[in-house]
């Protein structure tokens, strides 16, 4: 995600919110880009009238943001997929097929669950194409 931002911005600080399991290779790319890596865990969000303008970390260090700034979230899954007998991708996704069908009759995956590409358009038709699926499963039922 880190050198996705550099498409919209030379200015770049990655927060991980506690210590990174990141590589030799992938900090040393973070130096090379000049992407600042703060692994502090994050206090609070400072804003202004909805506009981030810092990061407080634990420390007490602010992460200023600048004129144009977001703030990405990674969230943790709540449900383990390998507790429900879900075979799981080589990248730790879920293994559906283009319908969202898993080996686990009635679990369905789809969006970041069974795919890298971690955009809402995709999420919405892969979504779709499995409510469609399930619909005539139903229907058939």
């Amino acid at each position: 995600m880190a050198r996705m931002m550099l498409q919209w911005t030379d200015s770049v600080s990655l927060c991980t919110n506690g210590p990174a399991e990141f590589t030799t290779e992938q900090r040393a790319f973070l130096a090379s880009r000049k992407i600042a890596l703060h692994e502090e865990m994050v206090h609070e969000i400072i804003h202004q009238d909805g506009q981030v303008t810092a990061l407080v970390l634990e420390n007490g260090i602010a992460v200023p943001a600048k004129l144009f700034s977001a703030v990405m979230v990674k969230s943790k899954q709540l449900l383990s997929p390998c507790k429900l007998g879900l075979k799981m991708t080589d990248v730790d996704l879920m293994a559906a097929d283009e319908d969202g069908i898993t080996n686990k009759p009635g679990v369905f995956a789809v969006g970041d669950m069974a795919s890298n590409y971690h955009q809402i358009s995709g999420a919405v038709v892969m979504g779709a194409r499995a409510a469609q699926f399930i619909n005539r499963e139903l229907t058939l039922e």
